[in-house]
């Protein structure tokens, strides 16, 4: 099954109209979050990545610090990838499928 129809079926499972963007990006949003499915067809997999909110101002030490523990051979995370967006300073989550 191509990675277009995987998405449309996911999208219809979950009552929402996914249509991909000039870029093939589909973007729709979860509980105020937003979740976007990324189609490399030239690597064939999808791209999930969603937005999981701006760090605290305070304990940053020990938040940057779980998170990474977390990262150790994706333990905490179940093979994806926390990372932080430089152009807006929150965290994202995303996996390759």
């Amino acid at each position: 099954m191509e990675s277009f129809e995987l998405i449309k079926k996911f999208g219809e499972k979950i009552g929402v109209n996914l249509t991909p963007d000039e870029d093939n990006v589909y973007t729709f949003e979860v509980d105020e979050m937003i979740v976007t499915f990324h189609v490399l067809p030239e690597l064939e997999e999808i791209v999930l990545s969603g937005d999981i909110g701006e760090p605290p101002p305070e304990h940053l030490e020990n938040l940057y610090k779980t998170m990474l523990e977390s990262q150790y051979l994706f333990n905490g995370t179940a093979g994806a990838t926390i990372s932080l967006n430089s152009e807006n300073n929150r965290f994202s989550l995303c996996k390759a499928l």
